[in-house]
């Protein structure tokens, strides 16, 4: 072979290692998310305080992060599939999610039942200690419930209550107005939003069960067979110990509105 030929094709073949062997932080991120304010949302500013979290964390290892906004059970499909690297923010909650890994927990908000003021619910018992008991109060009723989504262990065993499943948190808010169902399980912040901004006149027709069932924290969740993504979520970890350690995390929640 020719000198010149030979050497075309060497620096070829280096070229092409050289692509293959690209790092993984030089592909950007693949997240799937939903439309769920206060906490994340297409058109809130920076996309909302999830999104922030996730592109800040992922910068800190120099990754970059690609976030595409879809309906939660086709989001969970996405993953599932191979689709999308994970998905955010999620509860934690291994018995559903047996084939995930879960993330290090960020901050999230209370969550519990959501009923119409002139048909008020007496929880049998404090549900942050005793949800099981604290369930018995649905029997017989019908609870609305967001398909795809884990809400609370007591909650997804339990057989008390006809479930009512919606595609989101607006649409039970506004089942729930109209009488279509007796509660919804929801984050008080979630359900204080709609309110606000969408449906005012809800607002005195519509009341929290209190206290919440807890103060809900939120995961960034992977495949646990897919190849980087353990990787993915050190590199994710590392970076939201960063955010904490520094302050920034608390200045993104106060920035969006959460403190």
């Amino acid at each position: 072979m020719p000198l010149p030929l030979l050497l075309l094709t060497l620096l070829l073949l280096k070229a092409t290692f050289a692509w293959a062997q690209t790092p993984d932080s030089e592909q950007p991120v693949e997240l799937v998310t939903l439309d769920w304010p206060p906490y994340v949302g297409e058109t809130l500013p920076a996309q909302g305080y999830a999104s922030e979290v996730m592109r800040h964390a992922f910068a800190a290892s120099g990754q970059a992060v690609n976030i595409r906004f879809v309906p939660w059970a086709r989001a969970l499909r996405m993953v599932r599939n191979g689709e999308a690297d994970g998905l955010f923010p999620e509860y934690y909650d291994p018995v559903q999610r047996p084939n995930m890994n879960f993330s290090t927990a960020f901050p999230g908000g209370p969550v519990g039942l959501y009923v119409r003021s002139d048909r008020r619910l007496s929880l049998m018992a404090d549900p942050r200690t005793h949800p099981e008991l604290a369930v018995q109060a649905l029997q017989g009723k019908r609870l609305g419930l967001v398909r795809g989504y884990i809400n609370h262990p007591a909650i997804d065993a339990s057989e008390f209550f006809t479930r009512d499943l919606a595609v989101s948190d607006e649409q039970n808010l506004a089942k729930l107005f109209r009488g279509g169902v007796d509660a919804i399980f929801i984050d008080f912040f979630v359900a204080r939003y709609w309110i606000a901004r969408r449906y005012p006149w809800f607002a005195n027709e519509l009341e929290a069960v209190e206290p919440a069932f807890e103060q809900k924290p939120l995961h960034l969740v992977m495949r646990k067979d897919q190849a980087r993504a353990q990787a993915l979520l050190d590199d994710f970890n590392r970076g939201l110990e960063t955010l904490r350690s520094n302050g920034q995390l608390e200045q993104i929640l106060q920035n969006h509105g959460l403190r």
